[in-house]
């Protein structure tokens, strides 16, 4: 599904989490409100998520990165109003190879985790994140998927 740039102003549909079959959600670039519903941690063919520059509050939620979510690629959550911590489930995440966190008002302390392929969480193209989540950014090089989402 992808929905970006569509100057849409809903929430999020819990009913995603039905689809399984869903391998791309790109609801980016949008005027969302609302929290990101824990249905759809129930997409388990899910590759890529792509929320940023939206409205959306509140915390994340932990079942977006459970144990249903092991095909989960990319990940891009930037520039939106979440709060709390950061779901520690993000570090069994084995394929992920990008995450963005930044411009959000995530809490401190953030979790440490080994990202994929041995690479520590905080390699490569750090400059994507705001500086108190510099160390959350994964991403594991050389495969170039950092660059766009």
């Amino acid at each position: 599904i992808d929905l970006h740039n569509n100057e849409l102003e809903w929430t999020i549909p819990g009913q995603l989490g039905q689809l399984s079959h869903l391998t791309s959600l790109d609801l980016s670039d949008n005027k969302l409100v609302g929290y990101i519903p824990e249905e759809l941690g129930q997409l388990s063919s899910l590759h890529r998520i792509d929320l940023h520059h939206n409205l959306l509050a509140g915390e994340i939620p932990p079942e977006l990165f459970g144990r249903h979510m092991g095909a989960l690629m990319k990940v891009d959550l930037s520039d939106n109003n979440f709060t709390g911590p950061i779901p520690y489930d993000v570090c069994h995440l084995e394929r992920l190879v990008m995450l963005r966190l930044d411009d959000n008002d995530l809490d401190p302390p953030l979790v440490s985790c080994e990202a994929p392929h041995g690479h520590h969480s905080d390699v490569e193209n750090r400059q994507h994140c705001r500086e108190e989540l510099r160390s959350f950014c994964v991403t594991a090089p050389p495969f170039g998927l950092h660059d766009e989402l």
